[in-house]
């Protein structure tokens, strides 16, 4: 078995090696031969939203290999849009919205660079094909920020308020002899609701609804404010909805009813003279962010997805927050002469509380040692996600950004009926009174319930206590703020958990603030963790033993030979909610 091990291993790793030498083969000739991104003298940027939006950029060798295929982040948005202020050969920015997937807090991120760009004297047209989707509300806030707001003549405006479903499948799961077992500190922790309630908890749905309402209200606020229109005519115009075409440019909800054709053509109108160019094209020629740029950097560290223990794998779990590879992001970077402080973006549900912990005294030693940290809440920052914001100088939330949940859960799923039904026995075989404590064949017995009681009780207490300390909150203040609850970051600034409302502007003023930086001296804004090689990832998965890992990094990796041989032909003549994970210690910040 060693051996067929060992011989498919390195297979797997030649395979992985020829892979490589021919992406970067490629890589290397377009960058050689093809023309290097040029920009014109005069500038109208083009810009089109699609699909979720990852919150900084991707700086694993994947991304590196075949750039072409990169897509913007929020942060090199945001960055793209405020160095065109003042790059004084931009005149204007067209965007399409139509395949837009952004949630409330994003839309606050992008609307508010929009606006600092509106200030800078420079004109904004946004088109979409149409106002609907799980999207249209955060999406026309969005467009709201736009001077003109263009919306095709067969389009909906179909902004109809804030809602928020939650499936009960409690019944279904007792039906097929599935029993799910979450416990909770307390009543408001609502992550397991779905798989242990038949009705929603009065608590959560209270709860839920304070949640919703503020989402509303920010949303009725800026549509208002941009629109010129009272609070009560936009909550009557969302009560109306949805609106045909005609009816939205009737009630001056939207300017023009056009096409992308036509609205490309009426901005070219505001700027004769100059050239639309792709927003990603004038990111990359422009080099935000080049290893040429050294002097001072503030370090930018996204926490994104669930909280996992140790380093994960960059083949398997890109979707996750692995504590070991942010902890290493933020030792290299207090390890960095040049890094004045460190920006961490947070979008994440929580996860391990022991990750999340490990990830908070690490940030808690570098601020120690004289390395200022400010924190930017994406659109979640809950449960395990707020807890290592504890160890920040300053914490900034958007209006909507999800957070707080101060509160634990822990359990597990048992299928031991389910299978039985099927014919399916087990035999199990144990020493130790809690031997199969979290064993998926049986329920918890009341000793095991106790024991898990006794744990969420003390997770729970260290949790609230760090939160009460750190944040100077009086015990009944905690309490208010705390039992599992969420918040918005409007709620959530009231109660004391974040300091301040804004996005990445604001929470890079700050750190400037915190570095002693001087008016005006540059700073580079770097992403941590450094871009590794496509070999360093595949070894880390052979020496941690991951070779299921590895075997699902192999299959990616020879869809890239596709793209590769893809990449060949179009090169120019020589001449760019929150789940719930049930593994031990099945214990969750969440």
């Amino acid at each position: 078995m060693r051996y067929f091990i060992g011989f498919f291993a390195a297979l797997g790793v030649l395979a992985v090696l020829i892979v490589t030498a021919g992406g970067v083969g490629v890589y290397w000739f377009v960058g050689n031969f093809s023309d290097p991104p040029s920009l014109p003298g005069s500038i109208v940027l083009k810009a089109r939203l699609s699909g979720p939006v990852a919150e900084v950029s991707d700086t694993s060798p994947l991304g590196e290999l075949f750039p072409a295929r990169r897509r913007l982040s929020l942060l090199d948005m945001v960055s793209t849009i405020d160095t065109s202020v003042v790059d004084s050969r931009v005149q204007g920015l067209v965007m399409d919205l139509s395949a837009s997937r952004l949630d409330l807090a994003e839309a606050q991120e992008l609307r508010a660079a929009i606006l600092r760009f509106r200030a800078a004297g420079k004109f904004t047209h946004v088109f979409t094909d149409t106002f609907e989707g799980p999207s249209a509300a955060a999406t026309y806030f969005l467009a709201t920020a736009f001077e003109i707001v263009s919306l095709q003549p067969s389009g909906l405006l179909d902004v109809r308020g804030v809602s928020l479903t939650t499936p009960l499948i409690r019944r279904l799961l007792d039906e097929q002899g599935v029993r799910a077992e979450i416990h909770t500190r307390h009543e408001f922790k609502s992550a397991a609701v779905p798989l242990t309630k038949e009705v929603l908890p009065e608590p959560v749905r209270e709860n839920y609804q304070r949640v919703v309402t503020s989402m509303y209200e920010q949303l009725v606020t800026g549509i208002a404010n941009a629109r010129g229109l009272s609070p009560s005519e936009v909550r009557k115009m969302i009560d109306a909805t949805p609106l045909v075409a005609r009816a939205a440019r009737r009630d001056n909800l939207v300017d023009t009813l056009a096409y992308w054709d036509q609205m490309t053509t009426m901005a070219e109108a505001h700027a004769p003279t100059a050239r639309l160019v792709d927003w990603r094209r004038y990111s990359d020629a422009r080099a935000l962010d080049t290893p040429e740029k050294p002097d001072t950097r503030i370090a930018v560290i996204s926490v994104e997805g669930e909280i996992i223990r140790g380093r994960g794998n960059s083949l398997q779990d890109r979707d996750k927050a692995a504590a070991g590879r942010l902890i290493s992001a933020i030792r290299a970077a207090d390890d960095d002469p040049s890094v004045k402080a460190i920006l961490l973006r947070i979008d994440s549900p929580g996860g391990s509380y022991t990750a999340s912990d490990s990830i908070l005294r690490t940030l808690d030693q570098v601020r120690a040692g004289g390395l200022p940290v400010v924190v930017s809440m994406g659109s979640l920052a809950a449960s395990g996600g707020y807890f290592i914001t504890l160890a920040a100088d300053h914490i900034v939330a958007h209006p909507a950004s999800i957070t707080g949940s101060i509160g634990v859960l822990g359990g597990k799923v048992s299928f031991g009926e389910l299978l039985s039904r099927h014919g399916v026995d087990s035999a199990e075989v144990s020493a130790g009174a809690n031997a199969t404590m979290y064993s998926p064949l049986h329920p918890f017995n009341e000793r095991q319930r106790e024991r898990l009681a006794v744990i969420l009780d003390e997770i729970y207490a260290d949790f609230t206590t760090k939160v009460a300390q750190r944040r100077r909150l009086t015990l009944s203040e905690l309490d208010a703020a705390a039992r599992g609850r969420i918040w918005t970051g409007e709620d959530a600034l009231r109660l004391g958990l974040v300091d301040a409302l804004g996005g990445f502007d604001e929470a890079v003023s700050l750190a400037r603030k915190f570095a002693k930086l001087e008016p005006g001296e540059p700073a580079t804004l770097t992403i941590f963790p450094r871009r590794s090689s496509l070999l360093d990832e595949v070894l880390d998965a052979i020496e941690g033993g991951d070779l299921t890992s590895l075997a699902l990094g192999l299959r990616d990796l020879t869809r890239l030979i596709g793209y590769a041989v893809q990449a060949t032909r179009v090169i120019p003549n020589p001449a760019m909610s929150e789940g719930i994970m049930l593994r031990a210690p099945h214990i969750f910040v969440r």
